[in-house]
């Protein structure tokens, strides 16, 4: 009995694999039909060759951008897949069990073979659909055209759950790029971090709406010119995103900082720029993300078209993203000089009960705005504007206060202020 036992459990075992990989062909069938809803990248499946415990795979990626002859054509390239069946699996990240693990390598023209043997993905996919991917970049020396090119290190982990919860770090020592006679560029530290979760729409769909936290650091960037006087530094650049749910509507903050920038014979210190976005209504982001993926194809085959369609559409979302009364924020724009801090801040808000749809113009009378701003003079004066400035404070466009001038302005009920002053709108 124990042989018979044995046995069948063996023939399972050994049988399981090929049965598991039919569900992971089908799973990422499923995967590029979610993808694919988003109009700027498509992935076709080229091939799938399926093994009893192993299948390979390659994918086209094409991505698809709005016909501007501005804007350079972005290549198509090619993705080659190997996958590992589960139950029992080892090739990523250690022994576990899941439906598959996979690994990752984008096919390259041989100038660039030295990219596609640095870069590789490796990824674990549960069989509810999680996946933990790992991403790895080796150090590469490129020398193209007159340009050398050194990419350092980097690594990187993405974690999707069934539920919609993302988790990303990612971690690039930096690169560095030199042309004879023409100075270079370095950036070291390169870092991001996010935790995000699906609130609303389909996981991997680009019309969802997540909220969470997202931070990305730079620790240098140093640009030397051949030029004199047009070097740059830059130092702990930080970018941060917050965002969160209160019943229907979401409160999102967006932070651009800099600690110090030497410039053009400049320093300046404590850049900020403190952004916020308040009482967004869920259901009207979800349609106006809707509205603007639908419309990517058409603004590609009749642009004067679209646009009209765009902008009649989008005219008829607003009173629904007027209902929760949104409101837009600059908490804080300025930075530190020699002569001290520049400052200034911003409120906007839109009464929905003077706003009349019918009536397009009616937005200016509905449109409230309270701004105000300082710096020391003494940094205008620096360049030679001392003139200007008294010019402005004896027009009332500004006004002095100490060592300080100034602004306020507002605008309410369809009038402008400036320091007080009612000024022509138009």
């Amino acid at each position: 009995m124990k042989k018979i036992l044995i046995l069948v459990a063996g023939i399972l075992l050994l049988s399981a694999p090929f049965f598991v990989g039919s569900t992971a062909e089908t799973r990422i069938d499923e995967l590029l039909e979610k993808y694919n809803v988003n109009p700027s990248i498509q992935i076709t499946k080229l091939s799938y060759d399926k093994g009893w415990f192993s299948s390979t795979a390659k994918y086209q990626v094409e991505v698809v951008m709005a016909d501007d002859q501005n804007l350079p054509d972005m290549p198509n390239f090619k993705i080659s897949q190997a996958l590992f069946h589960g139950p029992v699996l080892w090739k990523h990240n250690g022994l576990g069990f899941g439906l598959m693990d996979s690994t990752e390598t984008i096919d390259l023209p041989d100038d660039w073979k030295k990219i596609q043997d640095a870069f590789l993905i490796s990824s674990r996919v549960a069989f509810d659909g999680s996946f933990d991917s790992i991403i790895t970049l080796d150090s590469i020396d490129i020398d193209e055209l007159g340009i050398k090119v050194s990419l350092m290190p980097a690594s990187g982990q993405v974690q999707v759950s069934k539920t919609g919860h993302i988790k990303v770090n990612f971690d690039w020592q930096g690169l560095k790029a030199e042309k004879l006679n023409a100075g270079s560029l370095e950036i070291v530290g390169i870092h991001l971090n996010a935790d995000q979760q699906l609130i609303k729409g389909e996981l991997y769909s680009p019309t969802a709406l997540y909220t969470g936290n997202f931070i990305s650091t730079v620790e240098t960037v140093s640009l030397i010119a051949a030029a004199p006087g047009a070097s740059a530094d830059l130092s702990n650049i930080e970018i941060t995103a917050d965002s969160q749910a209160r019943e229907d509507v979401i409160d999102v903050n967006v932070a651009f900082k800099i600690a110090e920038i030497n410039a053009v014979n400049q320093k300046i210190t404590h850049f900020i720029y403190d952004l916020s976005m308040l009482n967004l209504d869920i259901d009207a982001m979800m349609e106006f993300n809707t509205l603007m993926v639908d419309s990517q194809q058409n603004l590609q085959n009749n642009p004067a078209q679209a646009l009209t369609e765009l902008y009649t559409k989008a005219q008829a979302i607003l009173p629904k993203l007027l209902a929760k009364d949104p409101e837009l924020r600059i908490n804080n724009l300025g930075f530190t000089v020699e002569e001290g801090t520049i400052t200034s801040e911003m409120t906007l808000v839109i009464d929905k009960d003077k706003f009349q749809i019918e009536n397009p113009d009616s937005i200016i009378g509905a449109v409230k705005v309270d701004s105000t701003g300082h710096a020391p003079e003494a940094f205008f004066v620096k360049f030679g504007l001392g003139p200007s400035i008294d010019a402005f404070v004896q027009q009332q466009l500004l006004t002095r206060d100490g060592a300080n001038v100034g602004f306020e302005f507002k605008m309410v009920d369809g009038k402008t202020l400036l320091n007080g002053n009612e000024i022509p709108l138009f």
